[in-house]
C-alpha cells in the first residue's frame, strides 16, 4: 500500500457522462467502445493503489498511450470507487474517485474491492502523503499498522487493512514469497542497493506486484550494511 500519483488528466468521456441525465456506471461500464469511462479510467493509474497484485502489464508493446495501456491492463484490472457508488452516487464519474484495483480474488480468497463492498476507506492513496509509512510487513507476509502513528492514524490504517481484507491468506503468502526470493538473492551476494533501485523502477509502465513489500524489505537490508 503506497501513495500514488495519477499520471494522466481526466478523460473527456467522464465529464460527458456526468452531464448525461440518468447515466450510471452499470450501463456504461459494459460498453466496448475504447472511449467508454471504464476503459479510460483504467488508463491512468500506472500501478496498483495498494501495492498488491499487478494491474498493469509486465511485458508487451509500448504503453505510453491511454488506449495501449488500457488494452493491456483490462484483463487484470477493475475500477474501484473510493467513495462507493451506493454511498455517494454523485462521485460515480469523478476522476479523483476512480482508482485502479486488482480483480480482488486470489485462490478463492476475496480481498480489495471485491471484499470491501461499500465499507469506508479512510485513507485515499492519491491524497495521503507517504501512505506507505502507515504500514509494515512481517516475515510471514502480514501487513500491520506502524506503531509510531498517532491513535487516529493507527485507527484509519487498521480500517484499510480490515475493510480490504489485506491479510487474506494468498496475499500473505505472496508477500512472504517476495521477501524469501529477495533473501535468496542477497545470500548469493546481490547488492541490496541495486535490488532496491531495480524494484523502484517501473517496467513497461507498471511496478512489480507487491512492490512496497520489496521496497520495505530492501530498505531495511540497506540500512544494515555500512
Amino acid at each position: 500500500m503506497r501513495t500514488l500519483r495519477k499520471t494522466k488528466p481526466e478523460p473527456s468521456c467522464l465529464k460527458s457522462y456526468r452531464e448525461t441525465p440518468g447515466a450510471d456506471w452499470s450501463s456504461v461500464s459494459r460498453r466496448t467502445s475504447p472511449a467508454g469511462p471504464s476503459r479510460a479510467a483504467r488508463a491512468a493509474p500506472r500501478a496498483t493503489p495498494r501495492g498488491q497484485s499487478r494491474i498493469g502489464p509486465s511485458t508487451g508493446p509500448d504503453t505510453d498511450t491511454d488506449e495501449a495501456f488500457a488494452k493491456l491492463a483490462e484483463s487484470t484490472m477493475t475500477i474501484e470507487h473510493f467513495a462507493a457508488r451506493s454511498v455517494d452516487a454523485s462521485k460515480t464519474f469523478v476522476w479523483e474517485n476512480l482508482l485502479g484495483s486488482c480483480k480482488g480474488t486470489s485462490n478463492g480468497d476475496d480481498h480489495c474491492d471485491k471484499y470491501r463492498g461499500a465499507k469506508p476507506l479512510p485513507l485515499h492513496p492519491c491524497i495521503v502523503v507517504k501512505l506507505e509509512s502507515h504500514f509494515r510487513y512481517t516475515k510471514t507476509g502480514e501487513i500491520k499498522v506502524t506503531e509510531t502513528l498517532s491513535e487516529a492514524q493507527r485507527r484509519d490504517a487498521q480500517a484499510m487493512i480490515d475493510n480490504l481484507h489485506l491479510n487474506a491468506r494468498t496475499l500473505m503468502r505472496n508477500r512472504a514469497e517476495v521477501q524469501e526470493s529477495l533473501g535468496r538473492q542477497l545470500a548469493r551476494g546481490a547488492d541490496p542497493r541495486k535490488l532496491l533501485a531495480l524494484a523502484a523502477t517501473p517496467r513497461s509502465g507498471a511496478l512489480e506486484a507487491f512492490v512496497q513489500v520489496a521496497l520495505d524489505y530492501l530498505t531495511k537490508k540497506c540500512a544494515q550494511r555500512p
